[in-house]
């Protein structure tokens, strides 16, 4: 049985297919892959910073986790036991994935 919308799909893959074709046909292509070129000089550093701060979140996460299940780790005075905490599982994979974010960050 076929979706109602499956006509849909024909309909823009088609259209954009045509729309592809006509300006490969026209050179468009080359003169947008040209501009693009020229238009990402800044990118670079941009997408540097934005990976730096994704593995600096990544890392805050995973220590976050660590955090947690060490502390409910602690003496019943201490920790809260109300909450469901991390298990030994969760803290060894935030560690593996904490040390290939590092990593990330600094290499």
């Amino acid at each position: 049985m076929r979706s109602p919308l499956a006509w849909l799909y024909v309909v823009v893959f088609g259209g954009l297919l045509i729309v592809g074709g006509l300006a490969f046909l026209f050179g468009i292509v080359a003169n947008i892959g040209r501009w693009v070129h020229v238009q990402t000089g800044g990118l670079g550093p941009t997408g540097a910073l934005v990976l730096n701060l994704l593995w600096g979140a990544v890392l805050l996460a995973c220590a976050w986790v660590i955090a947690r299940g060490v502390w409910s780790k602690l003496p019943p005075r201490f920790a809260d036991t109300e909450r469901k905490s991390p298990g030994w599982a969760a803290m060894a994979v935030a560690l593996f994935v904490g040390f290939v974010a590092w990593f990330g960050m600094i290499g």
